[in-house]
């Protein structure tokens, strides 16, 4: 039994879309497995995505958005083959990699290479290159930080 409650709720959970305004969102399929709130960009076949590789730096034009939280499913993160909500333009919490802090207003960065501990999920968002392991995603900026979350705001053409 529950005694003791917390008056603070947390400020939003990793992949939630964060206000009302009008968002642009797509649906694909996954073409490999995504995690929610993490980057994704076009997958090889037509109408997929999947998490960003060293080749999405010659191709950005294949940006896709973010992963969107479903509270529906049981497990938050999607399998191959499985529809997957992407927000292109709008704001959503996100989680950050833990060795890098974000400030209010600076840019996003994708992970492209995993590369050490903390640093393994393809499209997890961070607030620097990682010596060109992450790429900036063009449009997308942090635009509040509480604690291990990031309010982004993301505007893809």
């Amino acid at each position: 039994m529950q005694t003791s409650y917390s008056q603070d709720p947390v400020a939003g959970l990793n992949g939630q879309v964060a206000d009302g305004r009008p968002h642009d969102i797509m649906t694909r399929a996954a073409e490999s497995a995504c995690g929610v709130g993490r980057f994704v960009v076009a997958g090889t076949a037509q109408l997929t995505a999947k998490h960003p590789s060293a080749t999405w730096a010659s191709t950005p034009e294949k940006a896709l958005g973010l992963v969107i939280l479903d509270p529906s499913r049981v497990t938050p993160d999607y399998s191959t083959g499985e529809g997957m909500a992407i927000l292109k333009q709008g704001t959503m919490w996100v989680t950050f990699e833990p060795d890098t802090t974000p400030t209010v207003d600076s840019p996003v960065f994708a992970r492209i290479t995993a590369n050490g501990a903390g640093k393994l999920n393809l499209g997890a968002l961070r607030a620097n290159n990682d010596t060109a392991n992450a790429i900036q995603v063009t449009g997308a900026y942090f635009r509040k930080i509480v604690g291990t979350v990031a309010l982004v705001e993301i505007d893809l053409p």
